[in-house]
């Protein structure tokens, strides 16, 4: 029977220094062991996802040009119980606290010998097969690095369908569905399932609402479920809690018998329910207070953020770099030509296309990235973690999006084609600023080069880069 071997990814190594490790597996017992499964040499502009999982990943934060919780923060997502090693260059005795705090199992201080990445990768597999070994210590650990953070997700939806994959693959489901409950009428009024979360199921359905209605009856003789069994048309069902959000309450229900689960996987399921209530109750705290400061911060045409939110905003990605050394960069976006719209179709379809190009900037950049309503047809972008020169390759994928967009606006009775051209300066801090008014006035400047040097395009300090770069 063939050995399975522990697979190792690299982020951010170069071909030489990757060159030298596997070098060292081979002429070691690492080579029955372990193997490198791919290397991703660039970080890319969008999150970035792995082809398959692994055990161990080596990292290059200066390769990546990118701070260290970043890439962690990021890789984890995917890869919670993988074991992280760093390749330093200039390791201080900060950084490395920094990296141990962050959760690295060891550093390789370049250039290293032979024997040095062997103890290294030898421990972190061992770290890895342990957990491996203690298998409800290493899920209970999944659950937490999955699901104790809010920000990790990006609409309910995303959350939901986690949930899904989660319940099934750990407790072997074969189908998962929540129940939506209003906390004011305490009553049931939706029933997702599957894959169409938001797309909730009414009460049109006898058997499912009169489950619910089963279901509600049960709970209210207790404040929380965190695991529930329920018998209904000869089948057996595991109820538990999945939390309160704003004014809905919910459940999760799995069509498996709770004297199917094992005491460890009771157990499991029971930190589950409890952990993504306390996720649950997060969010719910997020969204309320994102819906009170979205009308101090938010611009009335566009609803994009306002001067007074970017304002805010710049001071936080500086005192971020204060603190983690995380870089960030700024767009400053111009429309060209356009007051001779506005002086062709008037001020309200001018208003319309700026809603317009506010949407299409929206689906272009990550979700990460912040766009902001700077003032008449000028827009900024905040791009966190990335250069100047990474954030250029964003201001083109603006350029191609809007290029190839046709804006479609109603004059009287005629629908009107419009196409629009940009603009776009770049800048970075703290390489190019070092104040928020020092990064705004740079980007602010290479826009007006870019401008000069025939509009659409982007500029970055003496680089003029056409929308076809």
């Amino acid at each position: 029977m063939e050995k399975t071997l522990y697979k190792i990814a690299a982020v951010g190594i170069s071909d030489t220094i990757l060159k030298n490790i596997q070098e060292v597996m081979n002429t070691s017992h690492l080579m029955n062991e372990m193997e490198i499964a791919f290397n991703i040499p660039e970080w890319p502009t969008e999150r970035i996802t792995f082809p398959e999982k692994v055990d161990l990943i080596l990292i290059n934060p200066t390769g990546l040009h990118l701070p260290l919780s970043h890439i962690i923060s990021h890789i984890k997502l995917d890869n919670p119980c993988a074991e992280l090693i760093v390749i330093s260059f200039n390791s201080s005795y900060r950084s490395a606290i920094n990296a141990f705090r962050l959760g690295v199992r060891d550093i390789l201080n370049y250039p290293f010998s032979p024997a040095e990445v062997i103890v290294s990768l030898d421990r972190a597999l061992s770290y890895s097969i342990l957990m491996q070994q203690s298998s409800y210590m290493g899920e209970f650990w999944e659950i937490i690095s999955l699901f104790s953070d809010y920000r990790k997700f990006n609409s309910i939806d995303e959350l939901m369908t986690k949930i899904e994959l989660f319940v099934k693959r750990k407790f072997n489901a074969k189908d998962f569905s929540v129940l939506q409950f209003s906390l004011q009428k305490n009553d049931q009024v939706g029933i997702h399932q599957g894959s169409s979360w938001g797309n909730a199921k009414e009460n049109s359905s006898g058997d499912l609402s009169a489950f619910a209605a089963m279901v509600a009856e049960a709970k209210n003789q207790s404040k929380t479920v965190y695991l529930m069994k329920l018998q209904y048309a000869g089948k057996d069902f595991s109820v538990f809690d999945l939390g309160p959000l704003e004014q809905y309450y919910y459940l999760g229900v799995v069509e498996i018998a709770e004297e199917a689960l094992d005491f460890l996987q009771k157990d499991l399921l029971q930190q589950f329910s409890r952990i993504t209530h306390g996720l649950f109750q997060q969010l719910s705290n997020y969204r309320r207070n994102r819906a009170l400061t979205s009308l101090v911060f938010s611009d009335d045409v566009t609803k994009l953020y306002n001067k007074r939110k970017l304002d805010s905003d710049l001071d936080v990605y500086i005192k971020k770099f204060e603190d983690d050394r995380e870089t960030f960069s700024v767009l400053f976006v111009d429309i060209d030509h356009f007051k001779n719209i506005n002086d062709h179709y008037g001020h309200l379809i001018g208003s319309e296309l700026l809603v317009e190009l506010a949407n299409e900037l929206q689906r272009t950049v990550r979700e990460s990235d912040l766009i902001y309503r700077y003032g008449g047809d000028e827009f900024v972008i905040i791009i966190p973690a990335l250069s100047g020169e990474l954030a250029c390759k964003v201001g083109i994928r603006i350029l191609r999006a809007i290029r190839s967009k046709t804006f479609k606006v109603r004059v009287e009775d005629f629908v009107v084609d419009i196409k629009l051209s940009l603009s776009i300066g770049v800048a970075q801090y703290p390489l190019d600023a070092r104040s928020k008014c020092e990064i705004l006035a740079y980007a602010d400047n290479m826009m007006y080069n870019a401008k000069k040097g025939g509009r659409g395009s982007v500029c970055y300090g003496t680089k003029i880069l056409p929308v076809d770069q």
